[in-house]
């Protein structure tokens, strides 16, 4: 056998190994692609379940909304209301102590006119004595 034989031959057994994978490949390839689909056909049965359930979450979380959106109002007008409260319990004690000085204050004003209605009626007591005496 020359050379050219050899070589023949062994062309031969590449191009016998290469078409053995060329047949081998789309198997391959086949299989690959059959894997991948299983994962994802797994994967969707997985997420069946949570998508089925999907429309009542969506619901309850729009009616939770609403409840936060009560809660926050209803959290504002408590501060609102705690304010106002301060508000009044700072005036009612102002208004106290000023109460408190218009009671003293009249009290001494009521002591001043009871002396000088005492005064009053000393010097009418003196004036009706001198008027007795003549």
């Amino acid at each position: 056998m020359n050379e050219v034989d050899q070589i023949e031959a062994r062309l031969q057994s590449v191009l016998y190994h290469m078409n053995q994978i060329a047949e081998q490949k789309p198997a391959v390839e086949n299989a690959d692609k059959q894997t991948k689909v299983s994962e994802l056909f797994d994967m969707v049965k997985r997420w069946d379940s949570v998508a089925s359930a999907l429309p009542d979450m969506v619901g309850r979380l729009e009616a939770m909304q609403e409840l936060h959106r009560q809660a926050a109002e209803f959290s504002r007008s408590i501060t609102h209301l705690d304010a106002a409260q301060q508000k009044i319990k700072d005036q009612l004690d102002t208004n106290s102590s000023l109460l408190s000085e218009v009671k003293g204050s009249f009290q001494s004003n009521a002591d001043a006119i009871a002396a000088n209605c005492e005064k009053l009626e000393q010097r009418i007591a003196g004036l009706l004595a001198k008027v007795d005496k003549s």
